[in-house]
């Protein structure tokens, strides 16, 4: 159980520093945003280039903070059933919820981590006045999705643990935020 603790804290790590890539990248989004605006307000006009940056980085944050949106419970869950169940009852839906969580997005990381592949090797750019690479966004919606599947692995472990009785988080649907950072 120590190597499962470690890995524990490693995918918690990598899960808070993608956080921090998304957070940085929402800032740029911010500035740029901001800077269009100003172009606009002055009669300078659009930014060219604005516009498919943005759309860019959006789909590259998103998914580089999913895994830490899990990590700390922040995620969207509907809790109106299980929440007036036996502990026991509401932690084997949860285990069965987490199951079908695992399987999708795992589905999801297979099929985008082969579409990152296959736009790096061809050099995949946007189409637009300015011409970015896309790859950086597809690789980085990838690996946000690992992390993402990977929180969800230990929450299904958790949630498999508290049917047993034996967790520390019995009948939790996630770790405490204090843990968590």
């Amino acid at each position: 159980m120590r190597a499962l603790s470690v890995l524990r804290s490693v995918i918690r790590g990598l899960s808070r520093v993608l956080a921090i890539v998304a957070a940085a990248m929402i800032l740029i989004m911010m500035v740029v945003m901001t800077l269009e605006v100003v172009s606009r307000a002055t009669g300078n006009g659009s930014l060219p280039w604005s516009y498919g940056l943005v759309q860019l980085l959006l789909v590259a944050a998103v998914f580089a903070a999913a895994g830490y949106g899990e990590q700390i419970g922040e995620h969207i869950r509907v809790d109106l059933f299980t929440a007036r169940m036996a502990p026991r009852v509401a932690a084997v839906l949860r285990s069965i919820g987490n199951l079908v969580a695992v399987v999708v997005i795992g589905i999801m990381c297979y099929a985008t981590a082969g579409r990152a592949i296959e736009s790096i090797s061809v050099g995949e750019f946007q189409d637009g006045l300015v011409a970015f690479p896309v790859w950086p966004s597809r690789v980085m919606l990838s690996i946000g999705l690992l992390a993402l599947f990977l929180e969800l692995v230990f929450k299904l472990i958790d949630t498999v643990t508290a049917i047993r009785g034996a967790g520390s988080h019995e009948g939790s649907d996630t770790v405490p935020a204090k843990e968590a950072i």
